[in-house]
């Protein structure tokens, strides 16, 4: 628990670190183009997890987004 605790205030750059090492390997592995795709799919389902949970609404975000490609 003592542990724990003290790795508290790095949990945001032992996260990333250990998704940069993850892409980095998918990277190396699988190549650029799949890695990318599978970064989009990840971020998106995470958004729409977001949108599930009600932290954050997408409606206004898309219609945004949608009245910008009409100009």
């Amino acid at each position: 628990m003592d542990f724990l605790n003290l790795l508290k205030p790095y949990g945001g750059r032992i996260l990333w670190s250990g998704a940069g090492l993850l892409t980095a390997l998918l990277f190396l592995n699988i190549g650029f183009l799949k890695t990318l795709v599978i970064l989009i799919c990840f971020a998106l389902g995470y958004v729409i997890g977001l949108q599930a949970d009600g932290k954050i609404d997408l409606k206004p975000k898309i219609k945004t987004i949608f009245n910008w490609l009409k100009k």
